[in-house]
């Protein structure tokens, strides 16, 4: 069985990842971008994620940004041994996921813990419905990441690999029903609702706002 976490490294062509190296001067010996997840980071996510890890086990997690879900199931495919993946799962448009954390534990299962931020485009605990959270996240029941990433994990059942996957939502607000979205874990099984961890958000940033008449140029407001 092929390492999952050489093949992930293996599809990353985001340019981001490697400009940050770049200027950074962060870079491993084999060349790839060093991301490296804070101690402090790394405890949170084993006490939000209830996770049965040990905290080195993470210590060389994989991290990527902007990761695309196409990605996502071809490293699965190809640590499965196979060659060929369901057309219409990868045809979708190549959404992609904001922080990718991968890392084998010491059992050689591999944990997939996927992050989707959300800054200042709107302020989640307005949202009122379910229905708001899922458009607000992009996670609705059909065609959403979440559900996209269900079947995506599904398409892998039935093979050798051991992958617990989690999803997280961040933000600077946290929904109070966030206890009754189906999480990732869920929808494939697991009984485990939706985590979020805090963005912590500066406050106080400018806006740019235009009006929905008149001329755009002319009555452009520029405002705390």
């Amino acid at each position: 069985m092929a390492d999952l976490i050489k093949i992930l490294k293996s599809f990353n062509r985001k340019e981001r990842p490697f400009l940050l190296s770049r200027v950074t001067g962060q870079r491993s010996d084999d060349g790839e971008p060093k991301f490296e997840l804070c101690e402090e980071f790394r405890k949170e996510l084993i006490d939000k994620l209830d996770l049965k890890v040990r905290l080195e086990d993470m210590e060389d997690a994989f991290v990527a940004m902007d990761y695309h879900l196409n990605w996502i199931h071809a490293s699965l495919a190809l640590a499965r041994g196979v060659q060929n993946v369901t057309r219409d799962l990868v045809e979708q448009s190549p959404e992609d996921i904001d922080l990718l954390v991968a890392f084998q534990d010491a059992d050689y299962k591999y944990h997939l813990i996927f992050l989707d931020a959300k800054g200042y485009s709107r302020n989640p605990s307005k949202c009122s419905t379910k229905s708001q959270m899922f458009e607000h996240f992009k996670l609705g029941e059909t065609g959403g990441k979440i559900d996209r990433l269900k079947q995506i994990l599904n398409d892998q059942k039935g093979n050798d690999i051991r992958v617990i996957p989690y999803f997280v939502l961040v933000s600077g607000y946290k929904q109070k029903n966030l206890d009754s979205f189906p999480s990732l874990a869920s929808k494939i099984g697991q009984k485990k609702c939706v985590k979020w961890l805090d963005l912590n958000l500066p406050t106080k940033r400018r806006l740019v706002k235009f009006p929905k008449d008149g001329p755009r140029i002319d009555h452009v407001k520029l405002r705390m």
